[in-house]
């Protein structure tokens, strides 16, 4: 069945860009994992302010700039902006106005222009001047949850929100359409999820990579040529969901399903740092990270994340030189006998109900 819908992912590619390529294997082994084996090796923290200005329910994404840190706080929260210590500097405007925001569910900040770009309401992208001052807008011809802004228009990203929904992937130029990829397998129909990042910068110019937990291989996206090839399988010998064949009928079953049968629900989290690829999967109600090494073809799987801290899948932020996890203060609270020293430190100077502590790995 695996090889079936291996298959079955190739010819989807094929279509798309017509470029057939031989894809690489990356084989996740959760059998034999060498338990001294950590994912990221160094650790810094970032304290966010917490005042009556800047509460937040929790962090779901962050985008580094020079001149400080945009974050959005949840799906259908707010957008704000911390300086690079962590002291609150302004958020955005909620509500029904033209320049507020009302459901936002991505940002983007782009250093090209100096301006952040905001996800309202599934079909409108906002545009942000960095000082907070409102813009303008772009509509979306398609129902949105996730965008990357590149030089050649939007990458859109649909985790079948709706039952009208046909492809995941859609690129939007000028207002038009102009491609449509990653076809909706028809056993997958009902399944809808809700993820933080499936863009991530390649490690060649005016290229993205792609990967979303509802397929084991992860795409790469050539802006100026507009083409879209696999690039990686993530081979799991069987054990991820994806390589079943099954009809699901919501998206209830397909977590119900993962956890009586005891398969990988879906890799996610994918960063590029420094020459190697992370991933991270639950699985047998543990958490599990992938370490898959661009050159030496080497892929590492353990159960621990980093010394001195507990293992986390809020994976918020993918920068050049670090990726940047989310913390709750009542998490470092509960599981301080983990902590490191460092760790320890922090927690003397926050309070439970304090904001979250942004975590840069490199």
């Amino acid at each position: 069945m695996e090889k079936y819908i291996y298959s079955i992912i190739l010819l989807f590619l094929i279509g798309c860009s017509g470029e057939r390529k031989s894809i690489q294997q990356i084989k996740v082994s959760v059998d034999n994992v060498n338990n001294n084996n950590v994912a990221f090796s160094n650790h810094s923290f970032i304290k966010l302010e917490t005042s009556d200005e800047c509460l937040l329910e929790n962090v779901t994404k962050t985008q580094m700039a020079d001149d400080g840190i945009y974050l959005l706080s949840s799906f259908g929260g707010n957008v704000f902006k911390f300086s690079k210590n962590g002291e609150f500097i302004w958020k955005l405007s909620k509500g029904i106005g033209p320049d507020d925001v009302n459901f936002v569910t991505d940002i983007n900040f782009s250093e090209a222009d100096n301006c952040l770009y905001v996800l309202d309401g599934y079909r409108t992208i906002k545009k942000y001047n960095s000082d907070g001052s409102y813009i303008g807008k772009d509509d979306l011809v398609e129902t949105t949850f996730l965008f990357e802004r590149t030089s050649a228009g939007y990458m859109l990203f649909n985790p079948n929100l709706t039952t009208r929904s046909t492809y995941y992937l859609t690129l939007q130029k000028d207002g038009t359409l102009i491609n449509s990829c990653l076809p909706i397998l028809e056993n997958l129909k009902k399944v809808s999820f809700m993820p933080s990042n499936v863009f991530v910068a390649s490690d060649k110019e005016d290229e993205f990579y792609i990967q979303h937990m509802l397929s084991d291989t992860i795409y790469r996206y050539r802006i100026q040529t507009n083409e879209l090839i696999s690039e990686f399988y993530i081979n799991t010998g069987g054990k991820s969901m994806n390589s079943r064949d099954i009809e699901f009928p919501d998206t209830r079953s397909f977590d119900e399903i993962s956890k009586r049968e005891g398969l990988i629900s879906g890799i996610a989290g994918l960063s590029v740092l420094n020459g190697k690829m992370y991933m991270m999967m639950y699985y047998r109600d543990k958490q599990w990270y992938i370490v898959h090494d661009l050159e030496t073809k080497e892929t590492i799987t353990t159960n621990r994340m980093c010394h001195g801290l507990p293992n986390s899948l809020r994976c918020v932020g993918r920068e050049k030189d670090y990726v940047v996890y989310s913390y709750r203060p009542e998490e470092l609270y509960d599981k301080e006998d983990e902590l490191g020293e460092t760790a320890k430190n922090l927690l003397r100077e926050i309070k439970e109900d304090d904001n979250p502590v942004l975590v840069l790995f490199n």
